[in-house]
């Protein structure tokens, strides 16, 4: 039998289904939970415009920033600062008319979420072919350049502004207002279950303790309302999974759905109340990144290379990492996380604030009308540095993360620890102080902390 006869009947046994591939990692995950499953198809579903699962959608868009869940997140993973979503600030100046202001809201509608706000998203992409233009101008950029893509004129204009370390960019400053750029590096969303999970009384509880030491390490708990804490978000802005998943369909996809608005763009009409997707398939999505697994530190077969991981361990804690990336919060293990907002100081300032904090007085006022009487709690607001303060990034996997720190300035896991400010200020001297060696292990343990390999192709 000549070779070419072989190649021929090994082609047609494995033809016939005498070859069997394992199942890919994600497909093991979902394979006994019909609605995970579900939910995988719809996370890495390539979205079209004009490609409905409801009647009276528009599938993609009009305005978005990637056509699938997975093309930002593979695997469940993060996809490093390439894929920033991009930011507008307009800081209106004092001298600023009424007329002025009124100009900014009618040039951006359909971004703004309401007229007079001052920051909003910059979608990458939308299905208006007048779209690229505006936006380049927006921008800075002129759109005729010579033969240089759009891309390559943004991504110019990124690296400039990254390589100063500076990723704030100031695009316009003129006598009514300064525009400034700035961008949020993609979150992985393996673990979110257990994050989802963690009680308000588990945060309240840690950022208490730090409270009483009175060492400068002081974070306060994310309120998005009177009891639902924040738990996900570079800014602890968004309360739960489902919350999440609702509002990355709507400003990422462009998917529209009932509880949450598509972005409209410049050039753009919508239905408000058309639907992209169910609530179904929200449900079906948050279904599916409940088994993302949590990762777990990776153990070294090798004695001498996990003594060295071991002795990192010891240093991190040497340095008081532990004191904000606590280990284990509620049922989450090894998650290295307080969840709680912390003063990274002036280095890391941005001007798209945290929430601001809010205490209840203990005074209320009673009253009535129309609707009945009433008593309602007086609310303060507190004043923080809401402008620096970010939440504490969870560690577990963040050796598969890069690039670092909420716009992915940081290239290395060195360059975060040493980017560290505020109340972090002292841990970070303590690691600068270490000797060379032991921050290496440092770095050893950080290595350790890797995400589950879940990458795989792309369902059509």
């Amino acid at each position: 039998m000549t070779l070419s006869h072989l190649f021929i009947l090994a082609s047609t046994l494995c033809g016939f289904g005498w070859h069997h591939s394992a199942p890919d990692p994600l497909t093991k995950l979902t394979m006994t939970n019909p609605d995970a499953s579900a939910g995988r198809h719809l996370f890495e579903r390539q979205w079209a415009a004009g490609q409905v699962d409801s009647p009276e959608g528009d599938g993609l868009g009009p305005m978005f920033n990637a056509k699938s869940c997975a093309a930002c997140h593979p695997g469940g993973g993060a996809s490093g600062n390439e894929r920033n979503v991009q930011l507008i600030s307009l800081l209106i100046k004092k001298r600023a008319q009424p007329a002025d202001r009124e100009a900014l809201d009618l040039e951006y509608q359909g971004l703004l979420e309401r007229p007079g706000s001052m920051f909003f998203m910059l979608p990458r992409q939308s299905t208006s072919p007048q779209y690229e233009a505006w936006r380049l101008e927006r921008l800075g950029l002129r759109s005729n350049t010579g033969s240089e893509t759009r891309d390559r004129r943004i991504d110019r204009v990124r690296k400039r502004a990254f390589a100063r370390r500076r990723p704030v960019h100031e695009i316009e400053s003129n006598a009514v207002h300064r525009k400034l750029l700035s961008e949020r590096n993609t979150p992985a969303l393996f673990g979110v279950k257990q994050i989802d999970a963690i009680p308000l009384e588990a945060l309240q509880q840690v950022a208490k303790s730090q409270a009483a030491r009175g060492d400068g390490i002081s974070g306060r708990v994310s309120m998005v309302s009177a009891t639902q804490p924040g738990r996900f978000g570079w800014r602890g802005q968004i309360p739960t999974l489902k919350r999440f998943v609702e509002v990355a369909c709507a400003n990422e996809l462009g998917l529209q759905h009932e509880d949450a608005s598509q972005i409209r763009g410049p050039h753009n009409s919508r239905n408000r109340e058309a639907r992209d997707v169910t609530r179904l398939q929200i449900l079906q999505l948050v279904e599916f990144l409940e088994v993302l697994p949590a990762p777990r530190p990776q153990v070294s077969a090798n004695p001498a290379l996990q003594s060295r991981v071991d002795a990192g361990r010891t240093a991190f804690r040497s340095a008081n990492c532990h004191r904000c990336h606590v280990q284990t919060l509620a049922a989450a293990q090894d998650i290295y996380s307080d969840l709680l907002l912390h003063d990274m100081g002036p280095g890391l300032w941005d001007p798209i604030p945290a929430l601001p904090q809010t205490i209840i007085t203990g005074q209320q006022v009673h009253g009535g009308g129309y609707f009945g009487s009433f008593t309602q709690d007086i609310i303060e607001t507190v004043a923080t540095n809401i402008q620096q303060e970010w939440r504490t990034s969870p560690l577990w996997g963040v050796a598969g993360t890069a690039p670092y720190l909420h716009d992915g300035r940081a290239h290395s896991l060195d360059e975060a620890i040493r980017m560290h400010g505020g109340e972090a200020t002292a841990a970070r001297n303590l690691y600068l102080q270490l000797p060379k060696a032991h921050q290496q292990d440092l770095l050893r343990f950080l290595a350790s902390l890797q995400p589950p390999d879940l990458k795989s192709p792309i369902i059509p």
